[in-house]
């Protein structure tokens, strides 16, 4: 008789009950050795040992025993003949780098803020319910499968784009202090709790609720290192009507440090505000209100402000006004429409560019005596004509 088949039957004789080793799944337990193995951002360290798993543990971890699974903090397990993780648990334990969870196809809930991871994805995670993920260093987060989420906190990190619109169960968002410039939750139907505070959303980006259970905001920072040119203009117009209500702009001159010199003046209207060449190398700092959102708050430098947005006033280098052409005049100056051309020689080339010194159209052969602008934003622009013995560049403003 075999010798193992012999101690088992000895065993059942004498009444000893034989525990079979729980199995689990191998894509869960590939996806766990992935993370364990990585480096951690404390030198010397791997993942594993901040959360119970030793080194000694890994050098046996692909023989059929797995007691590392069972020295592993954080993790739980459902029932199936081929256990697969539901739960992981890794609140400020540590750990850094990529958590892929593809392989985690039943886990419901994820809570990994306070570490420092920098890449997480959760393609497969279709059963994922709650996600915590704040406070790490995500500069992409990917949602877009997980349709069963309620609760998404990821403040705290450096995106730039988050898209909640397949998450129509979502009652809990919390993505404050991030750098997110726009917010669609159109689709967010269920939503009682939003924290967006600390972000680049515009009046014009933030969602409009009118009931809400708890709903934070403020705090909004729009800092572009925005370049306008001088002669240009800053378009403002998308904020000048929030909610039915209009709003409030005040301009500031600005230090270098960031600090507030003096209250100015901006001519404009409607949010649209002209820049000349008395604030050329200026920075200016623009405090909005707006009553669609009331909770206003004290910020650093001592503005009653919902939201302030910044810009830096430069020298265009890549526009060259001319003092004209006494052989080419252009009319009307300010148009709504067409400008035409009254000309006595031969136009060869003519060329549109933006505020900015960005090339709107280019490389025209014309042999009309005028150019339609109707489509284009109301605003500043250059038009540059070529003759064939001369240049010259004109400012035109398109009502």
């Amino acid at each position: 008789m075999n010798k193992k088949v012999l101690i088992i039957s000895v065993l059942l004789l004498t009444g000893i009950s034989i525990q079979a080793q729980p199995q689990y799944h191998p894509d869960d337990l590939e996806g766990l050795r992935k993370f364990l193995r990585q480096p951690s951002a404390t030198s010397g360290i791997i993942n594993a040992q901040f959360l119970g798993v030793t080194i000694t543990d890994t050098i046996g971890w692909y023989n059929s025993h797995n007691n590392w699974v069972n020295k592993l903090v954080g993790v739980e397990w459902n029932e199936d003949e081929e256990k697969k993780i539901t739960k992981i648990n890794w609140y400020s334990s540590g750990v850094s780098g990529i958590l892929d969870c593809k392989y985690f196809i039943k886990l419901e809930n994820l809570n990994i803020n306070m570490n420092q991871i920098t890449q997480l994805f959760l393609e497969n995670c279709t059963e994922l319910t709650e996600l915590r993920c704040m406070s790490n260093y995500l500069t992409l987060l990917d949602v877009s499968n997980c349709t069963e989420l309620t609760l998404l906190a990821c403040g705290s990190n450096e995106l730039t784009f988050l898209d909640v619109y397949n998450c129509n169960k979502l009652t809990f968002l919390a993505c404050s202090n991030n750098q997110l410039a726009s917010l669609n939750l159109s689709n967010c139907t269920e939503l009682t709790q939003l924290g967006c505070s600390g972000n680049q959303l515009l009046f014009s980006k933030l969602p409009v609720f009118s009931e809400m259970e708890y709903y934070e905001y403020r705090g909004q920072y729009i800092n572009g290192g925005e370049i306008i040119y001088e002669n240009g203009f800053i378009d403002l117009s998308s904020e000048y009507t929030v909610g039915g209500n209009i709003t409030q702009f005040t301009w500031f001159e600005m230090d270098d440090k960031g600090f507030l010199l003096e209250e100015i003046t901006l001519s404009g209207a409607s949010g649209v505000f002209l820049i000349n060449q008395t604030h050329l190398g200026k920075r200016l700092l623009c405090s909005m209100l707006n009553e669609t959102f009331p909770d206003i708050v004290i910020s650093d430098n001592g503005l009653t402000s919902s939201m302030t947005y910044e810009v830096k006033i430069v020298e265009n280098t890549n526009i060259q006004e001319n003092n004209g052409n006494p052989k080419i005049t252009i009319y009307p100056n300010p148009t709504a429409g067409a400008i035409n051309f009254s000309e006595n020689e031969k136009i060869i080339q003519i060329e549109l560019f933006n505020s900015v010194g960005q090339i709107i159209e280019n490389n025209w052969q014309t042999n009309n005596n005028w150019l339609d602008i109707s489509h284009l934003q109301t605003g500043i622009y250059y038009i540059r004509i070529r003759t064939k013995d001369a240049e010259f560049t004109e400012k035109i403003i398109k009502r």
